[in-house]
């Protein structure tokens, strides 16, 4: 009987380790179904952003051809056409970096200011009509040395987190201020449940998300361009109390 038992005991480890194993491996294939869901988002936002940007193009090409005989409209249509492709020149030069593992950023000093200025008609749109979205910017210069491209991506990224926090009804604020020591605080606020501390601390690693259908990518993309532009990333958080995500940047080189 003692025997029985052991080789009982014996069968029921293994066929526990078996389940195990086996609960390991449909987990891994669960998160790799995950990545590549997530991986198929991010392919179709940059779509988008290459559409955007050839739309800008071909109708100020369209507008030039129009309007020939107006050279001062030419040339500013020219300028919009211009900006437009040297945005999609510093995305196709980010994405080639990337597909070869090199991670240097474009940096450029540019107006931060500016920048956000130029993204408002767009995190309007993404925020819709039930988010109560406040966007503030510095009247004076701002300066940063900053990629661009990757400075669109963060604000856009963390903006779309914070009307995801609030589930489209609530409010969110995009700030950016200088500092009295120098240098830039980015800032994106919500009215939304808020994060833990545990779950605060693990919210930049890539995939991670607790909302269903989220690609989990918004936060680690806002790390890593504070990261490649020498500043820092912070969350201000607690539950039932919102969310605040503030990148610092340095002061502009001279």
């Amino acid at each position: 009987a003692l025997a029985a038992a052991a080789a009982a005991r014996a069968e029921a480890e293994q066929a526990r380790a078996a389940a195990e194993q086996a609960r390991a491996e449909a987990e891994t294939e669960l998160q790799g179904g995950r990545r590549m869901e997530s991986v198929g988002r991010l392919t179709g936002g940059l779509a988008h952003d290459f559409n955007a940007v050839l739309g800008v193009m071909t109708g100020a090409l369209d507008m030039m051809l129009r309007q020939a005989d107006d050279p001062a409209r030419v040339r500013r249509i020219g300028q919009a056409a211009l900006a437009a492709g040297q945005k999609g020149e510093l995305l196709t030069r980010r994405l080639t970096a990337f597909s070869q593992g090199d991670d240097e950023p474009v940096l450029r000093v540019m107006d931060a200011g500016v920048l956000l200025r130029g993204l408002e008609s767009r995190l309007r749109e993404l925020a819709g009509p039930g988010v109560d979205l406040m966007i503030e910017g510095p009247a004076e210069a701002a300066p940063a040395r900053v990629d661009p491209v990757a400075f669109e991506g963060a604000v856009k990224a963390l903006t779309r987190n914070a009307v995801e926090a609030v589930d489209g009804q609530g409010s969110v604020a995009v700030r950016l201020e200088t500092l009295m020591e120098g240098g830039l605080r980015l800032s994106i606020r919500d009215s939304g449940p808020g994060m833990d501390r545990d779950m605060a601390a693990r919210a930049v690693e890539p995939f991670f998300t607790t909302r269903e259908g989220a690609a989990g990518l918004g936060l680690s993309q806002a790390y890593a361009f504070a990261r490649q532009s020498g500043g820092v990333l912070s969350i201000d958080s607690a539950p039932g109390q919102g969310a605040e995500v503030s990148i610092t940047l340095p002061a502009a080189p001279a």
